[in-house]
Parts: structure tokens; C-alpha cells; sequence
């Protein structure tokens, strides 16, 4: 697989925190390039400049592509550690509170910044509440993201708010902040791991992932004959899929895929390959 450009520092999101006061993004880190189907990441530092010891519920909404994903995200503060869950259109924020906007999140963005044909709004909200407790607090927040299919360059907006505001300034107090891209990711085609090898595969192979057991993330390696449609999904012992690795058309040639399974519980998960309909499927075991 063709290797990322360099990590580059760019102004593109600003997420949630856990407070009434200003929200800030100090910096955030992400690749200018990915191929298409790949995992990245993005890793940001941000800091919220106010107290408030009431607990909430942190909300943040990606602007993005819809054949881009996000798998997971976490994040570590000055008041504790903890990750998000995908709040979906229909489903009702934990924050037991009367304010705020308690279901159709993605309904209330797209109302009131827009959608424009082949975007969505993803909308994620902190599994736990946290308390800022001091006047400065800072976290250092890392998104678990998948590029799509589409080759081509790609703009992305964020934005970061609590669970209980509504989409409505407030005077004096910073209830939302919508931050629209400042820069751009760009997918480009996915490349074999060996592009000048003289003989390519003859037959489909899946190999065992490496590190297996594992501890949130390893790697998977497989190796497809001739140019075809592929498909790689982990999922669960009961057949539920939880990460979406590779959907794409691919050349002949060995591929890797590192997956993480940040968020999930211990057990064994299947990873299934499929190439033009035919599949391999294996097992692997996540130990925290």
C-alpha cells in the first residue's frame, strides 16, 4: 500500500468538551493524503478556557463525505479519559436534562449549515459524563477514521457542542462552534505493497492477523490474484459487523490493513474476505 505524505499541522475541526465557556483547537494532525479505502487518523489538541463541575455530555458532528467512516473515537483531558458512541439521527442523547436537542442531530446540522449532495453529517457523543473542574482544561483527542472510494479531493467540516444546547448562541457563553475546512484530503488510488515484483499472487489468500491475541490494533495481510472488487469486514461471533476495512476495486497484489478495535470488548471476531464473491474467513482474539 502506498505510504501517507507527511503529517502535516491543519485547522480542520474543532471538537467537543465538557463545559459552558469558550471551546479552542490548538492543533490538529492528519495526513494531506490517503489511498482510497484506507484508515487514518486525526489527532487533536484542544482546550476549553472555563469551569463548570455539573457534568455533560460532549457532542461532535464531522462534515464529510458518505463513503467516509468513522470507526472510533477517544479522547484523554485534565478530567479523565474516556471515548465517544455514533449518535445516529433517531437515536436520543444520554443527557438526562430537559434543554438541548435530545434526537434528530443530523435533521437539526443539516437544517440549520446544510448538506450538499454526497455529504453527511456524523455525529458522535461522549459514553460518559465529565466535569471540568478547572478553569483551563485541555485534551488531546484521537479520531479512528476510513477515507472512501471516490478519488478526488475532499473538504471536511467539524463541529463541537454539548448535548445540552440547542444550535442557538447564547451571550456570553460559546454554546457551539461550527468550523468549516480549512484545508483539504485528498484520496488517491490504493497500490499493492510491491508495486515492481516480477510474479503477482496466483490464488487468494487471507493470513492470520498479526499480533494475534491483540490489544486494541493489529494487522491483517492478504493477497488477491487479479484485479477485482474487494471486501474486508470484521465482525463479531454472532455475525453483527463492527469495522468496515476495505470496499473497494483493487489491483493484483498483497495488501496490509491495520485495524483497531478501540471501543470493543474482549472475545473473538471474525475477519471475512471477499473477492468477486469468492471468501476466506478467519478468527482472531481481542484480550484487554
Amino acid at each position: 500500500m502506498k505510504q501517507n505524505k507527511p503529517l502535516r499541522s491543519i485547522l480542520l475541526i474543532a471538537l467537543l468538551v465538557v463545559l459552558y465557556g469558550c471551546f479552542e483547537i490548538v492543533s490538529i494532525v492528519m495526513p494531506d493524503e490517503v489511498p482510497a479505502g484506507a484508515s487514518f487518523m486525526i489527532e487533536m489538541e484542544a482546550r476549553t478556557t472555563d469551569s463548570d463541575e455539573e457534568p455533560k455530555y460532549g457532542i461532535v458532528a464531522v462534515y464529510m463525505p458518505e463513503d467516509f467512516q468513522i470507526d472510533s473515537m477517544k479522547y484523554v483531558g485534565t478530567n479523565g479519559e474516556g471515548s465517544f458512541y455514533y449518535l445516529d439521527n433517531d437515536s436520543t442523547s444520554k443527557y438526562p436534562g430537559d434543554g438541548g436537542i435530545k434526537s434528530n442531530w443530523n435533521d437539526s446540522l443539516g437544517n440549520k449549515f446544510g448538506v450538499d449532495d454526497g455529504f453527511k453529517w456524523d455525529v458522535w457523543e461522549m459514553e460518559e459524563p465529565y466535569s471540568a473542574e478547572d478553569t483551563e482544561n485541555d485534551y488531546s483527542i484521537t479520531i479512528y477514521a476510513k477515507a472512501g472510494n471516490t478519488i478526488s479531493t475532499f473538504s471536511l467540516s467539524f463541529l463541537i457542542s454539548e448535548s445540552s444546547y440547542e444550535l442557538v448562541p447564547i451571550e456570553g457563553e460559546k454554546t457551539f462552534d461550527f468550523r468549516e475546512s480549512q484545508d483539504q484530503i485528498t484520496v488517491v488510488e490504493g497500490t499493492p505493497i510491491r508495486e515492481d515484483r516480477p510474479d503477482l499472487p496466483t490464488t487468494m489468500e487471507l493470513e492470520q492477523n498479526y499480533p494475534n491475541p491483540f490489544n486494541p490494533s493489529t494487522t491483517i495481510t492478504y493477497s488477491i490474484p487479479n484485479d477485482a472488487p474487494v471486501q474486508l469486514t470484521v465482525t463479531d461471533i454472532n455475525g453483527r459487523v463492527v469495522r468496515n476495512l476495505v470496499n473497494a476495486r483493487q489491483s493484483a497484489g498483497t495488501y496490509r490493513v491495520s485495524v483497531d478495535m478501540l471501543g470493543l470488548s474482549s472475545g473473538v471476531y471474525l475477519y471475512r474476505l471477499n473477492v468477486a464473491g469468492q471468501t476466506i474467513t478467519k478468527s482472531m482474539t481481542l484480550i484487554k
